[in-house]
This record gives C-alpha cells, structure tokens and sequence, in this order.
C-alpha cells in the first residue's frame, strides 16, 4: 500500500555534477526527479509540466528551457526530443537499486542516438 511519498535516489557520487547548480536550478533538478511523472527514468514534459516546475521553484517559464538545456550538458540527463529526457541514473533515479544497471544501459543508448548540436 502506499503511503503517497514521492521520492528519488540521489546518489553521494553525482554531488559533484550537482554542486555546479545555481540554488533555483539546483531546486528544479529535485522538483523534477521526484515530483514529475517518470517512467523508466523518462520525464516527458509537457508545456503545462514546465509552467508548474516554473512557478513551484519561482523561475519564469522560458528560464526552463535554458536550464533542461544546462542539466544535458552537464550530464545529468539526455534530451530524446519532443520534451522527453533521461535522467542520468548514476545521478538520481526512481526504483530499486537493482535496476540501474538497466536504466544506464538505456541512458547510454540515449545519449548515442542523440545527435550533436552545431554551435
């Protein structure tokens, strides 16, 4: 039965990736990890999921763009296009502990079929 906790791992080894985060990106990284419905470590964000993440953290809407767009760099997720992302599980997940192996399997998959972007 469910108590209604939401919750994400965050691992002790990803406080380096995250500790480059402005406090506002930082607090959105969370509010996403564990507040947005995920499946297999997939956020599919939706132009109203971004408004609310925008208004629960306090940032204007068209700033999450640029902060998605930061996290991809950073390596804590991977942009699979039409505003699905995967999160890097050596970061942060949801589910059992046995399945990260699984999950960075596909985040690595991801992150090869994902093309470069031409600066």
């Amino acid at each position: 039965m469910s108590n209604g906790m939401k919750y994400a791992k965050f691992y002790g080894h990803s406080v380096r990736a995250l500790s480059g985060l402005s406090t506002k990106q930082l607090q959105m990284y969370i509010y996403l990890a564990s507040e947005v419905k995920m499946v297999r470590n997939e956020l599919s964000l939706t132009r109203s999921d971004k408004d609310k993440a925008a208004r629960t953290v306090g940032i204007k809407p068209n700033s999450v763009n640029n902060i998605l767009s930061k996290y991809c760099r950073l390596d804590l997720m991977v942009n699979r296009g039409g505003g699905v992302f995967i999160l890097n599980p050596n970061v942060t997940n949801r589910g059992r502990y046995e399945d990260q192996h699984r999950l960075m399997m596909s985040y690595l998959k991801a992150q090869d079929e994902t093309p470069v972007k031409k600066k």
